[in-house]
């Protein structure tokens, strides 16, 4: 009987056991890049339209900027927090839109 509480505690211990952030040690610091994230693509709206000629406003593009945004507030794991920013970072590391995002704009916006 004893066995088997010994092996009992040791899968208890397996199952809480901590994981190393990747960015951010807690939430308040995943949710300060999020915000720094929001506003450096706020920024860079008026850039965008000029430069790629969109036909949309640009009230639309904050709209859009916005509630792709909100689609994920819902995340709580500070750990998917952090990829889904390093995920968006590495797609704004490159000095243009591809095409995969100018298309990505195009339909949410004619969507809305």
């Amino acid at each position: 009987m004893a066995a088997l509480g010994s092996g009992r505690r040791l899968a208890q211990q397996e199952l809480t056991r901590k994981v190393r952030p990747l960015l951010s040690r807690d939430e308040s610091e995943a949710r300060h890049r999020v915000l720094a994230l929001y506003k450096a693509w706020h920024r860079q709206i008026p850039f965008m339209m000029r430069r790629y000629d969109l036909p949309i406003s640009s009230e639309t593009a904050y709209r859009q900027l916005r509630k792709k945004f909100e689609e994920n507030k819902h995340v709580q794991d500070v750990r998917v927090i952090d990829m889904l920013v390093i995920k968006v970072s590495k797609d704004d590391s490159t000095d243009s839109l591809t095409d995969n995002q100018l298309a990505v704009i195009m339909t949410s916006t004619t969507r809305a």
